[in-house]
């Protein structure tokens, strides 16, 4: 009977922990997020983008684009009747003037919901931590590469995910973008292994 009763209380505790945890989750989340690497892990916020009004290199997320080919990955809009580019590398991005004759790929929108079954050497985890208005989400993003070698990002905002081999080392990296649709904010992030 004391088996029983303490299973009980176990169980309840169990549950109500894990309940806080996913209320924790939704709500804690504000203007910023948290990152957590483990083993080897290498990563680099590679690009950052903040509204500006004005600004002439500015991707205006409701009229950009993703373009993904096998040397590189562009973000290309039309913001003021320029068009531009954000040119994708290992360690940066850099805007230059879109040429439509140069970039020859399929294009999709930022409002296409992430995709994580074209990636191939990391395992992609994201969970939906909560709303942060009409067409932005909090989300929680696991990216694996084994047991020991991950990194965790609490409270980004709207994902994409792709893997590349930007550095032609023969090893694929991945290149996270978190963004605001409303407001046009967007990072970047590369993820890799360390190299020895």
């Amino acid at each position: 009977m004391l088996r029983y009763i303490l299973l009980i209380l176990l169980i309840t505790f169990n549950l109500n922990s894990f309940s806080q945890l996913n209320d924790f989750d939704k709500n804690s989340c504000d203007s910023t997020f948290e990152i957590s690497k483990f083993g080897n892990i290498d990563y680099k916020l590679i690009f950052k983008q903040v509204f500006k009004y004005g600004d002439k290199d500015l991707l205006v997320i409701p009229h950009s684009m993703i373009c993904k080919n096998n040397k590189s990955m562009i973000l290309f809009g039309e913001h003021l009747n320029i068009e531009k580019v954000l040119n994708l590398d290992y360690d940066t991005c850099f805007v230059t003037k879109f040429e439509r004759e140069k970039h020859g790929c399929d294009h999709i929108g930022f409002v296409t919901p992430p995709d994580t079954t074209g990636i191939k050497d990391w395992n992609v985890s994201i969970r939906f931590l909560g709303e942060h208005c009409n067409d932005t989400d909090y989300n929680f993003v696991r990216i694996k590469k084994n047991d020991s070698d991950y990194i965790d990002f609490s409270c980004l905002h709207n994902i994409q995910v792709y893997e590349m081999d930007l550095n032609n080392d023969s090893h694929l990296e991945i290149y996270l973008i978190s963004y605001i649709w409303c407001a046009s904010e967007i990072n970047i992030f590369r993820i890799d292994l360390k190299e020895y």
